[in-house]
C-alpha cells in the first residue's frame, strides 16, 4: 500500500509543479487518497487504470477549493488516460464516497437561497446569477469556497444600486439595497473577508456586469477594449 500511495504523491506532487498549486490542494488529494487505498484494502472493488482515479480526484478538489483546472487540462499531464476509464472511475468513485459528491455546492446553486432570503426581486436574482458565473467561471475568486464568492457577488451588485438610475431596472433596485451585515450573516462569511475578496475583483466588475449596471463611461471603455483586442487578433 505504501508503494501506491508513493505514486499518488508524486503524481500529485507533479501536477503541484505543472500547474503551480498550493500545498493544501495536494495534501487533500492525498487525504482521499487514503480513503481509496483503504476501501480497496477492505475488498471494496476499485478496479481501474490508476491514472484515470488521480486525475478524477484532482479535478474533484480543484472544484471544492475553485481552481479552474479542467480535466482535459488535468488528462494532459496523466498521460491521456482513455476517456471511458475516467468514466468508470468516476462513477466508482461516487458510488463508494457518495459525501465527496453530495456535499459540494457551486457558488452558482447557493445563490438563489441567499437572494431568497435577502429578499431580493426576480430581475436582481438573475442579475447576481450572472455575476457570480463569471466570477467563478472566469477564476476571479480562485481558491476562495463558494459562500464566499456569493457574498462577494452580492456585495458587488449592492454596491451598483444607485449608480446608474437612468436604467429602470437600476432604478427599482433601489428599495432592494441591502445591509451590508446582511449579507455577510446570510452568506455565513465575515463582512471583512467579504470586502477583502472584493479588492480583487473591484478593478474587473465591470466585466461581470449585466450591461444595464454600467455607466456610459464604462461601456464606452469596453467598446475600447473589444476594439483593441480585435485590432491585435487581426495583426497576428
Amino acid at each position: 500500500m505504501k508503494k501506491k500511495k508513493d505514486w499518488y504523491r508524486d503524481y500529485f506532487n507533479n501536477m503541484k509543479k505543472v500547474f503551480r498549486l498550493k500545498q493544501n490542494a495536494i495534501d487533500q488529494c492525498m487525504d482521499k487518497v487514503d480513503k481509496m487505498l483503504t476501501a480497496r484494502s477492505n475488498g471494496i472493488a476499485l478496479t481501474g487504470q490508476r491514472e484515470a482515479y488521480a486525475a478524477n480526484i484532482m479535478k474533484l478538489v480543484c472544484t471544492e477549493l475553485n481552481l479552474p483546472l479542467r480535466m482535459k487540462d488535468i488528462s494532459r499531464v496523466s498521460n491521456n488516460p482513455k476517456p471511458q476509464a475516467l468514466t468508470n472511475s468516476h462513477k466508482k468513485l461516487k458510488s463508494v464516497f457518495k459525501e465527496w459528491f453530495r456535499n459540494y455546492k457551486t457558488p452558482l446553486s447557493l445563490m438563489p437561497k441567499f437572494c431568497a432570503s435577502l429578499g431580493l426581486s426576480e430581475q436582481l436574482t438573475e442579475d447576481a446569477l450572472k455575476i457570480v458565473d463569471k466570477i467563478h467561471k472566469e477564476g476571479k475568486l480562485e481558491g476562495c469556497q463558494p459562500p464566499t464568492i456569493v457574498g462577494v457577488s452580492l456585495y458587488l451588485l449592492n454596491n451598483r444600486i444607485g449608480l446608474n438610475l437612468k436604467n429602470p431596472i437600476c432604478q427599482e433596485a433601489k428599495q432592494f439595497r441591502l445591509n451590508e451585515q446582511d449579507i455577510a450573516e446570510t452568506v455565513g462569511i465575515g463582512l471583512q473577508t467579504i470586502k477583502e475578496k472584493y479588492d480583487r475583483v473591484r478593478d474587473s466588475e465591470i466585466f461581470v456586469l449585466p450591461d444595464h449596471w454600467l455607466l456610459e463611461k464604462e461601456r464606452l471603455y469596453l467598446k475600447q477594449v473589444e476594439e483593441h483586442n480585435q485590432l491585435i487578433l487581426q495583426q497576428e
